[in-house]
Parts: C-alpha cells; sequence; structure tokens
C-alpha cells in the first residue's frame, strides 16, 4: 500500500513545522517495520498507528506523543529494539514507547480467560509509566479506541473478550482520569459489541424520547442564552444528552425503566470565569424554579479526577432538567481529562490527579500484587489465582478452594475433596489470596455438600450446590422408592427384568404423577404405596387407563407421510416444536421408524450422522396449529399489554403465557399461540419488532 507520507505529516503537525522532520521519520520507521504486515481487517497495518497517532493529535497532544503513537507497535511487534528507538528520537520518546507495552495477554473476564504474570507485569509497567508520563496512557487509551472502532474484523469470540476487558480496564481508567468522552465512546462501542439487539432497540427508543424533547429543549436553552446576556455574560449555551451506556447502566443498577429516567438531556452552560458561574447560577434560579438538594458544588470541591462544575436541577416548562455551569477550562478538562492539562501546559507535578499521584506511591512486591492494588483503585473487587498450568482465573474477593474450582469447571467443583495451595494441602474452606497457586483434588464419586453454602463468595458455585444437593437428594430418595417397589415385587414373585420403563411411566400417569422418577421419589418419601404400584404394574387388582399423549402431537403425525411408504409409524422430535406446515426433515432410526424434526433443527444435525434421510410430505389440513414463541425486550411499563395486543390484533389466540425481568432490565416472555396456519407468523413477528422495546422475536 502507498502511504501518502506528506499529507499524513502535515495531518499530523499541523502548524508546527518545526515537529515536522521528526514525525517524518517516526512515520518511515513504522512504515518500514511493519511492511508487509496485515490487520484482520486485510488492511495493511501501518493504517493502525497512522489512526492511532491521529487521535492523540485530535486530542491536542504534542509532537513526542505523537511520535509514540506512530511507534507503539514497533519493539514489541518487529525487529525494532528500544535501543534504535532512543537513538533516533530520544530518550524521552523511547520511554514513551517502552511504556506502551501491550495489555492483551490479560483478560480479566472469569473461565474464558486468563492473566499470566507477565501480563500482570506488563500492566504494572505502563501505570507506573503513566505516574511519571500521563501521555503513556492517553497513547494507550488512543490505541484501545481505534481497536474498540474495528471490532468487527474480528470473530465474535475475540470481539467479545476485548470488550469485556475494556469495560473492566480501559473505560474505569479513562473515568478515573476525567477523559469523559473517551471512556463514553470505549463503553458505547463495548455496549454495541456485546449487545447489540439491546444497543440498537435502546438508541432507537433514546432517539425516539430525545426527539420529541428536543423542541423544549432548544427553547430552554434559547431563554437561558437571553437572560444571560440581559445582564451582562456571554455564554455557550447548548443540549446535552448521556451516553448509551450509561442510559442502559441507571436502568440496571436502579431499576428504573426509560421513561423514569429524566436526564437523558440536560443542558450544558459554558462561560469565561469562575465568577461568572455562581452569577449564572443567580440568573438561571431566577428564569426557572431550582428542584431542592439538587445542587452540587464540583467547582470549590473538584472531584478526584479533576472535574469541576456546577450542577444544579430546574423545572423548566413542566419538565426537570440538569444543568451543568463551567468555564472553558473546566470544560475542556470535563471532557479530556489529562490529554487537557497538557494541552494547556498543565502536566506538571503539582497538577497530577489524586489516582496519578497514588499509582505513583504504589509499592507492591510483585506484579499480581500490584495488579490487586490497581484493581482496587477502579473499583474492583477480585482476586487472581494460578491454575497448575498457569493460568489465571479472576475470582470474587473472599474466594475459597471451592470457588475456585468451580471457576475452573463445575465437574470439578463437584467433585472435589480437598486442594493443594501453593504446594500445601488446604481445606476446602480456604480463602485465597492473589498469586495463589491452586490445585483441586477431585474424587469419583464426590458430590457437593450442602455446608459448602456456608463459605463460598461466587454466586455461580452457590446456584450450583443448591442445585447439586437438591438433585442428589432427590436421587437418593428415589433410589430408595425403587427399593421399596421392587420389594413389593418380589414378594409377589414378580422378577424385576419383566417389569418395563414403559409400564412405569404409564403408571406414574394414572397415579398423577409428572413421570416414573417423580413416582419414585413419592414412594422413597412414603406419599405413595408401594404395593399398590406393584399391583398395577402387574394388572392385579386394575387395569391401566390408556397413556395420554398430547392430542396436538398426534394429530400432527398422523399428516406426516413418508413419500411412497404409507404406513411407515412417524415420531415428532423432542428437541423441537413441529407443527402441520413446518419445514421438515425425516430420518430412518435403526428400528425402522422414522423421526421428523424441523428443518434447521440441531437434532436434526446430530440425526444425520446416525441415520438415513428420507423424504416427508404433509397431507390434508388441519383446523389450527400451536406454537410457542419467545419475546426479549428492554422492560417498561405496558409492555406485556403493548405485545399481547399486538398478537391478538393479528387473530391470534394466547393459550399460555409467561413473563420474567431479569436484573439486565431484560423482560423475557414466552407465548404458546394458536394459529389458523403458519403463515400467520410471518405477519405476527414484523408486527411485534415494532413495539416500542422489542428486540427479539422468536420461534421456540
Amino acid at each position: 500500500m502507498e502511504i501518502n507520507t506528506s499529507e499524513i505529516v502535515a495531518g499530523l503537525t499541523g502548524d508546527d513545522h518545526s515537529s515536522t522532520e521528526l514525525v517524518a521519520r517516526a512515520l518511515a520507521m513504522a512504515a518500514g517495520a511493519h511492511a508487509g504486515q496485515t490487520r484482520k481487517s486485510g488492511d495493511p497495518y501501518i493504517t493502525h498507528p497512522i489512526q492511532v497517532a491521529q487521535i492523540v493529535r485530535s486530542w491536542g497532544m504534542d509532537v513526542d506523543s505523537v511520535c509514540a503513537a506512530l511507534l507503539h507497535d514497533v519493539v514489541e511487534d518487529t525487529e525494532i529494539t528500544l535501543f534504535e528507538v532512543e537513538e533516533q528520537f530520544g530518550p524521552v520518546i523511547a520511554k514513551l514507547v517502552d511504556g506502551l507495552t501491550k495489555l492483551d495477554g490479560v483478560k480479566l473476564v472469569g473461565e474464558e480467560s486468563h492473566v499470566d504474570a507477565k501480563a500482570a507485569a506488563n500492566l504494572q509497567k505502563l501505570l507506573l509509566a503513566i505516574s511519571e508520563d500521563p501521555r503513556v496512557l492517553v497513547v494507550k487509551l488512543a490505541d484501545r479506541l481505534h481497536n474498540i472502532r474495528t471490532l468487527d474484523a474480528l470473530s465474535h469470540n475475540k470481539a467479545t473478550r476485548i470488550a469485556k476487558e475494556t469495560m473492566d480496564v480501559h473505560a474505569p481508567l479513562a473515568q478515573r482520569l476525567g477523559m469523559t468522552q473517551v471512556a463514553n465512546e470505549l463503553e458505547d462501542l463495548c455496549f454495541q459489541a456485546l449487545y447489540p439487539l439491546r444497543y440498537k432497540e435502546l438508541k432507537s427508543q433514546v432517539a425516539e424520547k430525545l426527539r420529541t424533547g428536543a423542541f423544549e429543549i432548544d427553547q430552554v436553552c434559547v431563554s437561558i442564552t437571553e437572560s444571560l446576556l440581559a445582564h451582562g455574560f456571554r455564554a455557550r449555551v447548548q443540549g446535552r444528552t448521556k451516553h448509551l451506556w450509561s442510559v442502559y447502566e441507571k436502568m440496571v443498577t436502579k431499576h428504573r425503566a426509560l421513561e423514569d429516567i429524566y436526564d437523558l438531556a440536560g443542558v450544558r452552560v459554558v462561560l469565561d470565569d469562575t465568577s461568572d458561574c455562581y452569577a449564572a447560577l443567580g440568573v438561571i434560579h431566577a428564569l426557572y424554579q431550582p428542584v431542592p438538594g439538587r445542587f452540587k458544588d464540583w467547582v470549590a470541591s473538584p472531584k478526584f479526577n479533576m472535574y469541576q462544575s456546577i450542577h444544579t436541577t430546574v423545572v423548566a416548562d413542566g419538565r426537570v432538567l440538569e444543568v451543568q455551569i463551567r468555564t472553558n477550562g473546566m470544560h475542556q478538562r470535563a471532557e479530556w481529562g489529562v490529554a487537557a492539562h497538557w494541552r494547556y501546559k498543565l502536566a506538571s507535578k503539582d497538577s497530577e490527579t489524586g489516582l496519578l499521584a497514588r499509582l505513583h506511591s504504589v509499592d507492591e512486591p510483585g506484579p499480581l500484587r500490584y495488579l490487586e492494588h490497581i484493581k482496587s483503585e477502579l473499583g474492583g473487587s477480585q482476586v487472581y489465582c494460578f491454575t497448575p498450568r498457569g493460568d489465571v482465573l479472576a475470582l470474587e474477593y473472599g474466594s475459597t478452594c471451592v470457588d475456585f474450582a468451580y471457576a475452573v469447571h463445575t465437574g470439578i467443583g463437584d467433585r472435589c475433596t480437598g486442594a493443594r495451595v501453593n504446594g500445601r494441602l488446604a481445606s476446602l474452606d480456604t480463602v485465597l489470596s492473589h498469586g495463589d497457586r491452586v490445585e483441586i483434588i477431585t474424587a469419583k464419586d464426590a458430590k457437593p455438600a450442602l455446608e459448602w453454602l456456608s463459605f463460598v463468595a461466587s454466586a455461580k458455585a452457590r446456584s450450583r450446590i443448591r442445585r447439586e444437593t437438591v438433585a442428589h437428594k432427590d436421587r437418593d430418595t428415589a433410589a430408595e422408592g425403587r427399593s421399596f417397589l421392587f420389594e413389593a415385587l418380589a414378594k409377589m414373585g414378580v422378577p424385576q427384568r419383566v417389569i418395563r420403563p414403559d409400564g412405569l411411566e404409564r403408571v406414574s400417569r394414572v397415579l398423577g404423577f409428572d413421570g416414573r422418577e417423580s413416582l419414585m421419589k413419592a414412594l422413597g418419601e412414603g406419599a405413595a404405596d408401594a404395593s399398590a404400584v406393584a399391583n398395577l404394574l402387574v394388572g392385579v387388582k386394575e387395569p391401566l387407563a390408556p397413556v395420554a399423549r398430547d392430542e396436538s402431537r398426534v394429530e400432527y403425525e398422523q399428516y406426516l407421510a413418508v413419500d411412497n411408504e404409507p404406513g411407515t409409524r412417524i415420531v415428532l422430535g423432542r428437541c423441537c416444536q413441529v407443527v402441520h406446515g413446518d419445514a421438515v426433515v425425516g430420518f430412518r432410526t435403526s428400528k425402522g421408524n422414522v423421526v421428523a424434526h424441523r428443518s434447521g433443527c440441531a437434532g436434526a444435525g446430530s440425526d444425520a450422522r446416525k441415520y438415513s434421510n428420507v423424504e416427508l410430505s404433509w397431507t390434508g389440513e388441519v383446523k389450527t396449529v400451536r406454537v410457542e414463541v419467545s419475546i426479549e425486550a428492554i422492560d417498561r411499563a405496558g409492555l406485556l399489554a403493548d405485545v399481547a395486543r399486538v398478537i391478538t390484533e393479528n387473530q391470534i389466540r394466547i393459550v399460555a403465557s409467561s413473563t420474567d425481568t431479569g436484573s439486565d432490565m431484560i423482560a423475557r416472555e414466552k407465548f404458546q399461540l394458536q394459529l389458523s396456519d403458519l403463515a400467520q407468523l410471518s405477519g405476527l413477528f414484523v408486527a411485534l419488532q415494532d413495539v416500542d422495546g422489542v428486540f427479539s422475536v422468536k420461534r421456540q
């Protein structure tokens, strides 16, 4: 690829002609070092450092930062050494490049990833470099921002991992250092990558809500501008909107529906002097009624990350609005944080943020201990432990050996009997520390113990233990019930081998139980009489009632036929809900029967590998068909009513329904529907997708 060197250099230097030669040499070194390398998108690799440098330049950083951005990958990914960088560009740029060691080896997302000692050391090196020179972090965040902007070129799994990592490390760092714009963009891009359907629907909902209120916001801005001018203040007054991730986060953390979030939009007032800010506050309060208790003065008492602004909430034309008042300098720092400090030559020892100063003072014994400190600073609550292979798992603080076992694999957790921590035997309730190397001891016949619930820290472990202990108890009770039944049969002189499973199934239905396991459990608990069940099994006292079957399934089976083979027994697959009119595929089993599946069913793929394919066709007509439909939507008041209304408007009967809303504020609704034919579904799905909040409609 030919690159227009002069055009790129001109864009990176602007009016600073004295730096042209330096930037040109950095570009030449990067282009030569990365020659022949490509990105996952197929683009030449040099496009990445060029765009990182352009981002850094757009933030107002100096020429050393721009050069470091161009060279940020040459030491790690090419034959260029740090000595060569220092020889050609001096110690300052070399130090910046050295501080930009990649974080790609550090993955902080549970079972799917690992953290190794080298990666932790790289993170320590980066953050220590930041404490000496904030430009390292600025370039690093620019690097991550460009990578997040180009996630589409990566596989789904890798894109998801990078997005989670960015949410966990880079976005919090940007926020802590006052780089709000960067943090917001990172969060929104990660939100889109992790939850594309939720993102799309929420974006549409927010846009619609903002559109309906745009006129009112514009009018408020005009009124404030005119009032300030009348009092002799020139100000820049404009509307502002929350970024999507912050909206979704508020919905989840505060369990609010979108319609209950009133600060989607607000007003920002930017003036020249600090004294003007307080005077403007009085003007605005005279114009609009302030809301009591909603006033914050971050000018007099700046936030941890240098943020300064006056916040007040007013009632303007019936709308509750937040108004932010700040100077131009405060605005730049609020948007760009550390980058703004450098832009305005404020990056001195005295101007370091609290976090930078604290990073500089950290003296932890080793990279993993340092990583613990940094995660704590970022608001995290995790501990990092090694597996025997050297992989690292991220666990909650307070985690024990049992939590570790379940983090490795649920099967390991279920069968764990002991552990070795750092080579020494340890009890399962041992609380783990950063850097511990843990080996789990298992036994084939071991099972979870109820007392584990008293010391495990992770929700995953608690959930699994509860489920498995109950399941084991049920299985033990069922086993006891079987022994009671076999004893009763033995007394009658009936051998166990003559009792067929389908006979047990039929008896369980006659007695009102949900299958033979439920019957065995009842026998074990004493809720059913073993002698009576034995008599029913052998037909001594009562004849067996016919097996009750799903009439709809019977009907659909009767309307299926194998081409040119009348009378062939056809059974509907249990893995999919086949109804009359579906595209179906059939497979002949080893017993000569034919199993029918809906096209595209996972079970069909499994049977295709074992059995031969046969052609199936539908015969006759049916009056109605029943299907199950699942819907996912961003929760709000009236959602269920709107969905039900759309279904009934499409002349479709709702047979049954259920709704569950999780902590993520996603409503998951299931409907069993009765239709005249499947053709109705396509129109229904289109109509449901138009319901406010709905982002997924699927047939079960």
